[in-house]
């Protein structure tokens, strides 16, 4: 059932996992905004992440994470 509702909902969530629950839409919404590019927002899935981006301190969180992900994998 979660299968076919993803399906009929592809616009509204991020990936099919996501579907799940609303806990599981919000972490997997969290991810896209973490490790993917600013999208152009026009599908409901899209709006759930540039959500955060009306959070300053997200944004520079989301920085801060992605510096210390990259210096990791540096090796530094």
């Amino acid at each position: 059932m979660l299968d076919q509702f993803y399906l009929t909902n592809q616009d509204q969530f991020v990936t099919p996992y996501s579907v799940t629950s609303p806990e599981e839409d919000l972490a997997e919404t969290w991810a896209h905004f973490i490790f993917e590019a600013k999208p152009a927002g026009h599908s409901i899935s899209q709006k759930k992440i540039l959500f955060f981006y009306d959070y300053p301190d997200l944004v520079q969180l989301r920085a801060q994470i992605v510096n210390a992900i990259c210096l990791y994998a540096a090796g530094k």
